[in-house]
């Protein structure tokens, strides 16, 4: 199930995928790739026979990965160009550090958002004002250091 999208700087298309009941996904989007699953009953963890088009990221514990951004403001370098994405079952914002390619994730971190409960659960966002914001369903957030 096909959640977020994103485009990073050098022109890839990026998508967060929700599994069945395993294997959640950060793809990069190719022309013609396959990105479905293959025929399986729907409690096997994980998936045995997909063929498809192999994800950047997968992540077997459910994180449910929705909302994602890369960062081009100014006023968090440390996220510069990164990707940022929400999990909306942890409520989480999570830090992800691609390599040059864009092909595969280095690093990944969760961010502590410091006083905030549920900080990111639907929506990732690098304002035109440098900022990051995130939304839970109830609130928007911004994130300031």
């Amino acid at each position: 199930n096909g959640f977020g999208l994103a485009w990073d700087g050098a022109g890839r298309l990026y998508e967060t995928e929700n599994g069945a009941s395993c294997d959640d996904e950060l793809n990069l989007i190719l022309p013609g790739a396959d990105y479905g699953w293959g025929v399986h009953p729907y409690d096997s963890c994980p998936y045995p026979d997909d063929t498809g088009q192999p994800p950047v990221q997968q992540w077997t514990q459910i994180i449910a990965p929705a909302g994602l951004t890369f960062y081009d403001g100014q006023r968090l370098p440390e996220f510069a160009g990164d990707l940022l994405l929400c999990a909306f079952n942890q409520s989480q914002l999570r830090h992800l550090e691609l390599n040059e390619a864009g092909t595969e994730v280095v690093r990944e971190e969760i961010v502590t958002v410091p006083g905030i409960i549920d900080p990111c659960r639907v929506v990732v966002r690098s304002g035109l004002d440098g900022w990051l914001y995130m939304a839970n369903g109830r609130m928007i957030h911004r994130l300031g250091r």
